[in-house]
């Protein structure tokens, strides 16, 4: 897997892109989820990737990028990125695990 976040016009651009990995992301039981989290100071934002048993599947394939706009609302300063794997929506803190973080000045 690879992070990228770069600032861009006003809003930071986070791309995840799957790399090395032989499987949709991420996999096994419906109740896993990636989640990308980015924090500007007071500011946070997440995008979901899962399969839920209605059908939708938003998981990373093979060699697939999957890109997260967020806007920075004007605010300045060091944007936080980290990409979480968790085993269920309300999976506790000390379930989640912390797969890729990027830093990015805003």
């Amino acid at each position: 897997m690879a992070l990228e976040a770069k600032a861009e016009g006003g809003k930071l651009v986070v791309t995840l892109t799957s790399k090395e990995v032989g499987h949709k992301v991420p996999s096994g039981f419906d109740t896993k989820q990636v989640v990308l989290e980015v924090t500007l100071g007071d500011l946070q934002k997440t995008a979901i990737l899962t399969k839920n048993g209605d059908g939708g599947d938003t998981r990373l394939a093979p060699g697939a990028t999957f890109t997260f706009e967020v806007p920075t609302e004007g605010k300045k300063g060091k944007a936080t990125v980290r990409v979480l794997h968790k085993p269920s929506a309300d999976a506790s803190a000390e379930e989640t695990k912390v797969m890729l973080t990027a830093e990015a000045d805003v």
